[in-house]
């Protein structure tokens, strides 16, 4: 009897190796659209107004992952005339959720599928705060 339950055990742990997932591959380019909400001046955007501001102006962002090893990844961030350098890791065993930064702020990211990535994005200055999420489809 033991010596079927030290077998069915190793049988179990090759299986959850066998079967361990690997990273969805981000290497392309990623298109979005997003509005935020905020509060002070962006380098992307400028309050109507003081306290806190709805930027009804959709924004579209453009994400290009260059590099890729496991589940870290490296790129840039462009919108408009401004390019951002972008980093980000995800999070094992399942590689669907991670974070990824740019040079002023921080993403939760979703891998929805091969290619739907789902973010929001935040950053927190004394002057100025930002929040938004949005879609993001590989091109």
């Amino acid at each position: 009897m033991r010596t079927y339950a030290i077998a069915a055990a190793l049988l179990l742990s090759t299986m959850g190796i066998a079967q361990a997932q690997e990273p969805p591959n981000l290497v392309g380019v990623w298109k979005g659209t997003a509005q935020a909400v905020g509060i002070g001046p962006t380098p992307y955007r400028l309050p109507d107004g003081p306290g806190p501001v709805f930027f009804d102006q959709n924004m579209e962002f453009t994400y290009t992952v260059t590099e890729q090893h496991g589940a870290r990844f490296i790129g840039t961030m462009a919108s408009g005339s401004g390019k951002e350098t972008i980093i980000g890791a995800l999070q094992p065993p399942s590689f669907t959720a991670g974070v990824m930064l740019d040079d002023d702020g921080r993403y939760s990211v979703n891998v929805r599928d091969a290619g739907t990535i789902d973010v929001c994005y935040d950053h927190l200055y004394p002057k100025n705060k930002v929040v938004a999420c949005f879609t993001l489809k590989k091109q």
